[in-house]
């Protein structure tokens, strides 16, 4: 029997955060944190987990190029050039103000099957896995931080968020990142354009592929001065859709039962 599953869509989320946050998310409230947010976290308080000095960056060119140039007449003012040895790390200054929320998401692929198909209620079914990431306990929140989790039906919690961030007049993005920055190389992220949307904003470092970020950006508004984000109210889900916990310091491991159908593409192959 083929055991390959495909990768159709995000089926699970999940957010870790100090007790604090994690529940205001789970009473209804999404918190939408300023790019800004992020890089001075990484900054001052030195913590390269959840925070990112370079989140936003664009390209790595060398500083004599004429790719640089070209993009400093482009930009004008509004280009960030940040020195990096021979070469420069280029982000556009407006990106400081965009304000994103953050899931970790799986995927079918994610989850690996540990368990033979067997039936359940005349229903062939099998059992699945994944292991959280150490690292998203022991350098994501500060030393003295407690971990906490909200855990959600993907599809649910997104579509609460999308309505809720309608109601107050926002628009949503919502990608999941690709990790395929290398700062030890040039690189430049295509379609950047003075006023275009943040596209760059959707890709980070490989190093950071741990986090599997799920990740939605108010399109059509910025922080407010003086603000560090943005809150989006949502009607709070339900405990079949949601679900709050504590003490999770020592890693989780994530475990469900699922069911399968016939991939239209081969009968041989079957899809959770």
């Amino acid at each position: 029997m083929n055991w390959r599953l495909a990768m159709v869509r995000v089926l699970y989320c999940m957010k870790i955060a100090s007790p604090r946050w994690a529940k205001s998310l789970s009473d209804g409230t999404a918190w939408f944190g300023s790019v800004e947010s992020y890089i001075q976290k990484a900054q001052k308080d030195h913590n390269d987990e959840q925070g990112d000095e370079f989140e936003g960056i664009f390209a790595r060119v060398w500083r004599f190029s004429d790719v640089l140039i070209g993009y400093m007449k482009k930009f004008g003012d509004e280009l960030e050039i940040i020195p990096d040895g021979e070469y420069c790390l280029l982000r556009r200054k407006s990106v400081r103000k965009a304000c994103i929320f953050c899931m970790y998401g799986l995927t079918s692929n994610d989850f690996k099957p540990v368990s033979k198909p067997y039936y359940k209620d005349g229903v062939e079914v099998c059992d699945f896995e994944h292991s959280v990431n150490q690292k998203m306990f022991d350098g994501f929140l500060g030393s003295n931080e407690k971990a906490a989790s909200v855990c959600a039906s993907a599809g649910h919690l997104r579509d609460a968020i999308s309505k809720g961030a309608t109601i107050a007049g926002y628009s949503i993005k919502r990608q999941e990142l690709k990790y395929d920055l290398d700062f030890t190389q040039v690189f430049e992220i295509k379609g950047i354009e003075p006023g275009s949307p943040y596209e760059e904003l959707f890709h980070k470092r490989k190093r950071f592929s741990y986090q599997h970020e799920i990740r939605s950006l108010i399109s059509n508004g910025s922080c407010p001065p003086k603000e560090d984000g943005i809150p989006i109210q949502y009607e709070k889900l339900g405990k079949d859709s949601l679900f709050y916990g504590e003490s999770s310091d020592n890693g989780m491991i994530i475990r469900m039962t699922a069911s399968f159908k016939m991939s239209n593409n081969d009968s041989s192959e079957k899809q959770v």
